[in-house]
């Protein structure tokens, strides 16, 4: 019985994981799209917080 809840807690851990990088997939799109709207979409003027966001995604590729 105490393994069942454990892989229950791991399944909804892994489903808060999963909720949260749909979010940080959301936001990165966000962020290229304001890029775009800035002009050339040149990163350069998006504040360094932006920039952070998305090097997460270029460590991970």
């Amino acid at each position: 019985m105490l393994e069942l809840s454990a892989q229950v807690v791991d399944v909804a851990r892994l489903a808060t994981v999963e909720h949260r990088l749909e979010r940080l997939e959301i936001t990165r799109e966000r962020v290229l799209e304001i890029a775009e709207d800035c002009g050339s979409g040149n990163l350069d003027p998006l504040p360094s917080a932006y920039h952070q966001i998305l090097a997460l995604f270029e460590d991970d590729q």
